[in-house]
């Protein structure tokens, strides 16, 4: 674990990353989860309907980590039973 450092700077807070942490980007979305800030890259695509579930989903892969290619290529679905059709 690396710690940052917090300079006031008139009304606004600048945070000061460790190198390791460094972004590419000009901006950050920064918003709360729990008594944490999370800061991601802001993009310019529009949200997406869900947008819970996405976030949820990608906090999801990034405490997996990356899936391989073949993930599930291959499993077995079973079979569909036959059912009766309406007439």
């Amino acid at each position: 674990m690396a710690n940052g450092a917090v300079r006031n700077e008139g009304e606004e807070q600048v945070i000061v990353l460790p190198r390791e942490f460094h972004l590419s980007v000009d901006e950050v979305v920064v918003r709360r989860e729990g008594s944490s800030l999370v800061l991601e890259p802001a993009t310019s695509e529009p949200k997406q309907t869900g947008k819970a579930s996405t976030e949820a989903f990608q906090r999801m892969l990034a405490v997996l980590g990356t899936v391989d290619d073949d993930f599930m290529k291959e499993r077995d679905q079973g079979t569909q039973p036959e059912r009766e059709l309406f007439d």
